[in-house]
């Protein structure tokens, strides 16, 4: 009897701690394997900074008498994204300082999914995150006093598993921030599919 109970025991120890997972859930994937700061302003925009951290941008143009500045934060990327994941990613723009009209200026704070390739200020194959309003995961804002950014200073955004692409193994895509102000800076993280 005691063999019983003991063997029945067992038997709901290793029921209970089955892993309840399909192989697909485990063994597919897009996961980070490096990513790339882009912080470097070209020559000749003595006007413009930019300091590039994971999870917060910072911009500023100045020309006197006109000063702008503004810090873009968004929720770092999962390190893996599987194809049933619906992650929310919180995307918000902060205006620092924002003084005289002398000089127009305009800025933008993009966050998206596109090739491996993609660099700030570009794009080839973008595929947005979206609110649970369908809103683009994209907030425009201006030096013009007065003028909130647009649609909203803060969104909250879904990275939608099923809207990647299925890769092959070794295939790569990438999640990039991007924000301009007339310059482009980001940060870049690289995917790769594991898997099939």
């Amino acid at each position: 009897m005691k063999k019983l109970l003991f063997l029945a025991c067992l038997f709901m120890i290793f029921a209970c701690n089955e892993d309840s997972t399909t192989p697909d859930t485990d063994t597919e994937y897009w996961e980070i394997v490096s990513n790339r700061v882009y912080d470097t302003i070209p020559p000749g925009s003595d006007s413009y900074s930019a300091t590039v951290l994971e999870g917060s941008i910072k911009m500023r143009y100045a020309l006197s008498p006109d000063e702008w500045e503004f810090l873009c934060s968004y929720t770092s990327p999962p390190n893996r994204i599987r194809k049933t994941d619906k992650i929310p990613i919180t995307m918000e723009v902060s205006i620092l300082q924002n003084s005289g009209q002398q000089y127009s200026a305009n800025g933008d704070f993009a966050i998206f999914f596109d090739r491996p390739e993609i660099e700030p200020g570009f794009v080839i194959a973008p595929i947005s995150l979206k609110t649970e309003t369908g809103v683009n995961s994209y907030i425009a804002l201006t030096h013009r006093l007065g003028v909130p950014p647009a649609p909203a200073s803060k969104l909250d955004v879904f990275i939608d598993g099923k809207a990647l692409p299925t890769g092959v193994k070794g295939d790569r895509i990438a999640f990039l921030v991007a924000v301009g102000n007339g310059r482009n800076v980001g940060y870049k993280y690289i995917y790769e599919w594991k898997g099939k």
